[in-house]
């Protein structure tokens, strides 16, 4: 017999976000708090909830005084939004007093919460009947309910409350025992495509994981299932830096030992629910250069304007676990199913995935026989196209080597869509199949703060907030390097966060503290197999190129830093930028990325980072000769003139020029003096400070120009350089004069002119007795102030 209600029509949905119906529309469930107790209610199944108890839930830190008349006001708000004719301070018929506290009565509303738990118990009862496709059936419409987590719009600290993560695990548990029921009997790929959707939701459970995997391989998906384990694996390592358990293990096992499926074990069905995606990875933070870029590619899919897109970054950058949010976002694009396989393009040479074995992994994926399809290549890449042009399938292509290992097997102008990632730029395939881009930058300070805070909780974050703005820093925006520091700190609850930021901010252990066991997971290795991939010039000067100090290479200083000439450094700074070994900048100018040069510093020899250093000394003294040349001026002084390899100098057809590149270029320069200095370099300390003086004197306090004069003096002096020796003198001297320090000033004067008369300079003889009679006149003694004139 039918039950009427008196009451709307009112249903909850709770799985994937709470939502509430009223006669079919969708109303607003008010505000947090409000639908945090309606939560709290309904995880009851109608039992009451007590007041104290919701308002536990809903200020767990310290409830307001108000705390009791706000849950009133929400629990009015909630009544008129279920039964709109309701007078005020009406009770109604669903939300009811009980007790200390209140409850739903189910019997008046719909709720999906309640249809899984029926559908679950159901299931369980076949089940013990040994009724078993019965169950399975009930089983898979319980799945289909719960396809996501309870409650997932709610904020994260409200989900992990007892009453809501009860209902979670029960959620996983049910999903497991409906797993364990397929196992033994005929399942579909739909029943199969449902229960990865749950799995990819709860990455840490392993005993639904592995029991996914089996059904995979018995599906004849062994290749997805090997994959499917390898995510999980490094999903186990990123957040809880342990290794797969002997379920996972041994499930993994039987995977790759299985030859073909049982007959008859999975029901027939049609291509579409043919899907290998990984679970999204943990730790995504929408950022704004990635919605900007996830915009654009849902343009490029409405409007058709291509049929591939390429995620290009340096390695580390996160492009993998963009591409697999990606994917999971646009999905439902793709009914007729969603593949992933990893190339390998950048790992160990051994291990690189042919264009081949790739298709072929991609083809069984798909459902295809291999041992009934033809294995002439052409015949099966004629196939994969086919399939590719007559369904609606999204491939991911991750870690790619280069265009050609990639290129057949694109989607070519077809319903079909492929995301590819690699540390290559792949131009080939922007130009010739016209790709979209998506270059992928550092993070940002604040987003790799918000990582690491959300890795280690905010409290743990809180107390430390120096030392946590020290390890974003450290970690220069790349999401490897950040994941494997907060898995070390996260194992570590009890090391103060100061002493993990000291580990890592210290550039002799930097790239020591961001490893972990796996090759994958250790950032030294992961940039040895990006720098193993360059040819041997590109290889070269990227080593080179990290020994200037500054944070931005000029195309002219970084000829000199890579000791090419001009002209020949076009071709190396492709292949660089084109691997995103090397960032190019607006202005012209290139970064590369800290960490990276850390690890090419770590592969220069330390004669090969002198004579880097040499060259860059070298560039800056004749770069300052040129300027001087601009102002109309003599330095009378000729830079030192040997180099190890080209230089090629800046030159400056206006001072206003000049300027702005001593402005760019003034954090290398002393960083660069202070390099010259420790390895005893003291001609090019003092050529280098002997030829900035007029700028530094626009830029920079008298007391910092002083302090590096009169260590260039001392530099001068232990070369034994009685050039630069009278010219440091003389330079002191006069800019005593100009002080007013008459006693300082003719002690440096009267020596450079002692070295100007030996040295036969009559130019320095000349400035240094007309400054000299300057000073006499001051002092008063206008007979050395005539002599000297």
């Amino acid at each position: 017999m039918d039950v009427v209600l008196d009451s709307p029509s009112v249903r909850f949905e709770t799985f994937g976000g709470l939502k509430v119906f009223l006669d079919g529309s969708e109303i607003a469930p008010g505000p947090p708090r409000q639908q945090l107790a309606l939560g709290l209610l309904l995880a009851a199944r109608g039992r009451s909830v007590s007041v104290p108890n919701i308002i536990d839930a809903l200020w767990s830190d310290a409830p307001p005084a108000s705390a009791v008349n706000q849950l009133h006001r929400y629990v009015g708000e909630l009544r008129r939004s279920f039964e709109p004719d309701l007078k005020p301070r009406e009770i109604g018929t669903i939300l009811l007093p009980s007790a200390n506290g209140y409850r739903i009565d189910l019997g008046r509303v719909a709720c999906d919460l309640e249809d899984f738990y029926g559908l679950a118990e159901s299931a369980a009862l076949a089940r013990k009947r040994k009724a078993n496709n019965e169950s399975l059936a009930l089983y898979e419409s319980a799945l289909d309910v719960s396809l996501l987590p309870f409650l997932a719009n709610l904020a994260a600290e409200s989900v992990l409350r007892p009453e809501f993560a009860s209902v979670e695990r029960e959620r996983l548990a049910i999903a497991i025992a409906a797993a364990d029921v397929a196992l033994s009997e005929t399942f579909t790929a739909d029943f199969l495509s449902r229960l990865e959707t749950i799995a990819a939701s709860a990455p840490l459970n392993e005993p639904l994981q592995a029991r996914v995997i089996r059904l995979l391989t018995l599906s004849g998906r062994r290749s997805d299932a090997v994959a499917h384990f390898a995510a999980i694996r490094s999903t186990l390592a990123d957040l809880l830096g342990v290794d797969p358990g002997h379920e996972l293990q041994d499930a993994h096992l039987d995977a790759l030992r299985a030859e073909s499926p049982e007959p008859g074990r999975v029901a027939s069905r049609p291509l579409a629910a043919a899907r290998s995606l990984p679970p999204r990875r943990a730790g995504f933070i929408h950022r704004q250069e990635t919605t900007r870029a996830f915009e654009d590619l849902e343009t490029v899919l409405a409007l058709g304007t291509s049929s591939s897109a390429v995620i290009s970054g340096m390695a580390g950058i996160g492009k993998t676990t963009l591409a697999i949010n990606w994917a999971h976002d646009i999905s439902q694009r793709f009914p007729d199913g969603q593949l992933y396989i990893n190339l390998q393009g950048y790992g160990p040479p051994d291990e690189v995935r042919p264009t081949n074995v790739a298709r072929n992994c991609l083809l069984e994926s798909m459902g295809e026989d291999l041992a009934a399809l033809d294995s002439d290549a052409n015949v099966r890449q004629a196939r994969y196209q086919h399939i590719l042009e007559t369904r609606r399938l999204l491939i991911v292509l991750d870690n790619a080597r280069d265009s050609d290992q990639v290129r057949p097997l694109l989607a070519a102008a077809s319903g079909s869509f492929t995301i590819v990632t690699s540390r290559n730029q792949l131009s080939s395939i922007l130009v010739r199949e016209g790709a979209a881009s998506y270059t992928l930058g550092r993070w940002s300070q604040e987003e790799s703060r918000l990582l690491l805070t959300s890795r280690l909780g905010a409290k743990r974050a809180a107390v430390e907030d120096q030392a946590l703005s020290a390890m974003a820093e450290a970690c220069g925006g790349l999401p490897l390097a950040l994941a494997i520091l907060t898995a070390r700190a996260a194992m570590q609850p009890s090391v103060a966060l100061q002493h993990v930021a000291a580990q890592v901010t210290s550039p002799h252990t930097t790239l020591d503290y961001l490893a972990t066991d796996e090759p994958e997971d250790n950032l030294r290795q992961v940039f040895a197999w990006s720098y193993g991939q360059l040819s041997p010039d590109a290889a070269m000067a990227f080593t080179r190129l990290a020994a200037y100090p500054g944070t931005s290479l000029s195309p002219r200083i970084a000829a000199t830093t890579a000791g090419v000439e001009l002209s020949e450094l076009g071709p190396v700074l492709r292949e660089l930028l084109t691997t995103n070994m090397l960032v190019a900048l607006d202005d012209g100018a290139y970064v590369i990325h800290d960490l990276l040069q850390l690890f090419a510093l770590e592969l220069l020899s330390d004669s090969e980072r002198e004579a880097a250093e040499t060259r860059l000394i070298v560039h800056y003294s004749w770069s300052a000769r040129n300027a001087w040349l601009t102002a109309g001026l003599s330095m009378q002084l000729d830079p030192i003139p040997e180099a190890p390899a080209p230089v090629t100098p800046d030159d400056f057809p206006t001072m206003a020029e000049w300027s702005v590149w001593y402005q760019n270029e003034r954090g290398a320069i002393f960083a660069l003096l202070e390099r010259a200095w420790e390895r005893s370099d003291w001609l090019g300390y003092a050529s280098i400070v002997v030829g900035l003086r007029p700028l530094s004197l626009t830029v920079d306090t008298y007391e910092f120009v002083v302090r590096y004069s009169l260590r260039a003096l001392e530099a001068a002096e232990t070369s034994g350089e009685l050039a630069y020796v009278a010219e440091c003198c003389r330079d002191l001297g006069v800019r005593s004069a100009a002080r007013g320090e008459q006693e300082e000033a003719k002690r440096y004067l009267h020596r450079a002119l002692r070295l100007f008369t030996i040295l036969q300079n009559s130019w320095g003889i000349e400035s240094c007795s007309r400054t000299l009679s300057e000073v006499a006149g001051n002092d008063g003694d206008p007979a050395s102030q005539l002599r000297l004139a």
